[in-house]
């Protein structure tokens, strides 16, 4: 793996961005579904083909996006959500993720998080928009 040498960057699906569409009652049960996760520097947190069996939220710390080749492709930190796409999409992780500092955060178990979607429907659309303004930023680099 290259040396990652630049700061975290913000880009991607934060969870600031789910916060704000939710009612107090599925915010409590958004959050209470999280588990505490800590990650050594140098620990791998996803492996690129493995199964997509929960999503990580960064609290602390600096990750990098792996390709299948283990190339640095992003830094990112604070806030960031990852796991997401590969876990509604019942796929492997596309990429990797590696931590590049000491990570803490939440996870959450794809099924927990399927069961989330389908008892708060605010939450469900949410992360529907959010999915598919992904995808309309995606389309332009593809063409």
């Amino acid at each position: 793996m290259q040396k990652v040498t630049s700061p975290c960057r913000h880009s991607g699906f934060r969870f600031e961005e789910f916060r704000g569409a939710l009612t107090l009652p599925a915010l409590a049960d958004l959050e209470a579904s999280f588990e505490p996760v800590s990650f050594e520097t140098d620990t791998m947190i996803f492996k690129a083909q493995n199964k997509a069996d929960r999503i990580v939220l960064v609290k602390s710390g600096c990750v990098a996006v792996l390709d299948q080749n283990a190339r640095h492709l992003a830094s990112k930190g604070d806030g960031h959500v990852f796991g997401l796409l590969e876990v509604l999409a019942g796929s492997p992780h596309r990429l990797g993720l590696k931590a590049v500092t000491a990570v803490h955060g939440w996870s959450l178990p794809a099924d927990k998080l399927i069961k989330l979607l389908r008892d708060h429907p605010q939450l469900c659309l949410r992360v529907l928009s959010l999915v598919a303004s992904v995808y309309n930023e995606t389309i332009p680099h593809l063409t």
